[in-house]
């Protein structure tokens, strides 16, 4: 063994030795470490570090307890040092996870969520980064996705809603919003749909109707058919035979359904974990059911601030639908529209806005004012975190569902 290494029979030196790999990892085949073993190494957590570093195999928990506690570590860098963090951050990560199940079954949401909190501050790095780390990564990434046609965001299929916004993103939260019988639902189905056919995984926690109302909405939506005319049997049987087709053509697409009623802020958070999904719609805000005595407002931002959750622990977005209070439709703005909505108007909560990444507002004036056309509609965005807000008028298009205006069309 070369005699450079100084002091071998005392910690500092083993360490010295540990940390000349891990600065230059080359030096594993270099003249410099021919002879050594193992057994040189009388540390035990430093002779641990070595057999890893020469197989480049995993570091056993109790090694990486005991490196997490080690202020040698911190100042260390290379490939080794990132991979021994990045088991660390898993390790707690799933430890963390099997916690807040544990607590969600016991009915502690309020506990689950700051363990919750705690997981999304868990990083690799202990140290400030400057922008230099990982620019390159990102700059090939995205020569990929401009080559192969990808784009980071989900499409909704609407093409001026998906320019206006980018589409939607991992971890945002969207509120959608309207009056009753707006086409709060038959938007969902429509994005859903669109997202499937994408090859992205959709779950949907229909908390207003049942496993086959829900089924039947959706096929009649996608067919063109009158759902209550379906409903009360005024259908032909080719109107039928198409809504069967779309039931088959559903079923085929990977759209989850959740079919509980009684679902609480909890059930959806416990439900949604480690199911793959990229977007859940949760139909809709006011139907999930609370324990807690608090007031309409806080139930109304308790489900905002868990459907951000969801978003943020699943990396993926999630679209919660909600409805105007019926204050709204007595207002008339300055250019005379009566009924146009801001986002102030959810029933009940005058909060979700503070949680919400995307406000996306269904505008129908015909429902205010029946000299209107009924196909004439807006969308309002009043909040866009990541761009302007802003609105753009839209098509509604009865049993087709929202259409974009042919002016928008590419």
């Amino acid at each position: 063994m070369s005699d450079m290494w100084p002091r071998w029979d005392r910690n500092e030196g083993q360490r010295g030795v540990i940390y000349c790999l891990l600065a230059n990892y080359s030096l594993i085949d270099s003249d410099l470490m021919k002879g050594v073993t193992d057994k040189h190494f009388t540390d035990p957590v430093m002779r641990d570090h070595y057999k890893v570093i020469i197989t480049n195999g995993d570091i056993p928990v109790e090694l990486l307890a005991a490196c997490s506690e080690d202020p040698f570590f911190p100042n260390l860098f290379g490939v080794y040092v990132r991979k021994l963090k990045t088991q660390w951050m898993d390790h707690c990560k799933k430890a963390g996870t099997e916690k807040v199940q544990v607590l969600l079954d016991e009915g502690k949401t309020k506990e689950a969520n700051e363990v919750m909190q705690k997981l999304e501050s868990i990083s690799i790095d202990d140290e400030w980064i400057d922008f230099t780390e990982g620019y390159r990564e990102i700059y090939k990434e995205k020569q990929k996705e401009m080559e192969g046609g990808i784009t980071a965001s989900i499409r909704t299929g609407f093409l001026t809603l998906d320019k206006y916004t980018g589409g939607m993103h991992k971890g945002q939260l969207w509120v959608v919003g309207g009056g009753v019988g707006h086409g709060k639902t038959t938007l969902a189905v429509q994005i859903a749909k669109n997202v499937a056919k994408q090859g992205k995984k959709v779950g949907v926690f229909s908390l207003e109707m049942t496993r086959r109302s829900v089924l039947e909405r959706f096929s009649c939506s996608m067919a063109q058919v009158d759902y209550i005319k379906y409903v009360n049997n005024e259908i032909t049987h080719n109107q039928n035979a198409q809504v069967h087709n779309e039931m088959h053509s559903l079923s085929s697409l990977g759209i989850l359904f959740y079919d509980n009623p009684s679902a609480t802020p909890e059930t959806l958070l416990s439900a949604s974990q480690d199911k793959g999904f990229d977007l859940i719609i949760i139909d809709h805000l006011h139907r999930v059911k609370h324990r807690s005595q608090s007031s309409l407002n806080e139930k109304a931002f308790e489900v905002a601030n868990t459907s951000k959750t969801i978003a943020r622990v699943n990396d993926c977005t999630v679209m919660l639908i909600g409805q105007f209070s019926r204050e709204h439709s007595k207002r008339v703005d300055g250019d005379g529209n009566k009924g146009r909505p801001n986002m102030n108007d959810f029933r009940d909560s005058g909060m979700i806005e503070a949680e919400a990444d995307t406000i996306l507002l269904l505008y129908r004036p015909s429902e205010y004012d029946e000299n209107k056309p009924v196909e004439k509609a807006e969308w309002i965005i009043p909040k866009l975190r990541f761009g302007q807000s802003g609105a753009f008028p839209m098509r509604w298009g009865g049993l087709k569902g929202w259409q974009d205006l042919d002016k928008y069309r590419e």
